[in-house]
């Protein structure tokens, strides 16, 4: 059995005025079963307010983290629980993610284009939040978050 979706659809809005949030930035959690969970940075949210994630995607993820930490990761896609988390990051998590970025933009082979695309978010704008789910098998999850903007 498959544990995770094909497909995570992720459609992000604000919760005041229900208009979709561009350029949000998420982490995602995968739970291993050995050794120690995934985490990483999502693409920033389209103007639609909307996330894809694919299951391969994910796969290629897992890949680059085992072949750059040969010690500290064993499980695959399949081997992790069946459960994640999504945070929509602080600026301070932000900041922290973009300096790795640099520091394993060879290995892990990001544009500095791409870089680029992480600074021009709008995650300073709404609070930052950790939400959790489980999967059940399902071919493809669509989830729906409201974020409250800051005061």
């Amino acid at each position: 059995m498959i544990k995770f979706p094909k497909v995570i659809r992720l459609n992000i809005h604000d919760s005041d005025t229900g208009k979709p949030i561009e350029k949000i930035v998420l982490k995602i959690r995968l739970y291993a079963n050995h050794k120690n969970d995934y985490n990483f940075i999502l693409p920033p949210s389209k103007e639609d307010g909307s996330i894809v994630i694919a299951r391969e995607w994910l796969e290629e993820e897992i890949k680059k983290e085992q072949s750059l930490f040969v010690m500290d990761y064993a499980s695959d896609l399949n081997d992790c629980k069946p459960k994640f988390s999504l945070s929509i990051l602080d600026i301070s998590a932000l900041n922290r993610a973009i300096d790795a970025m640099h520091l394993y933009q060879e290995a892990l082979k990001i544009s500095d284009e791409e870089i680029e695309k992480y600074k021009q978010t709008n995650n300073g704008k709404y609070d930052p939040k950790n939400l959790d789910f489980t999967t059940g098998g399902e071919e493809e999850m669509n989830i729906s978050i409201k974020l409250s903007s800051l005061t």
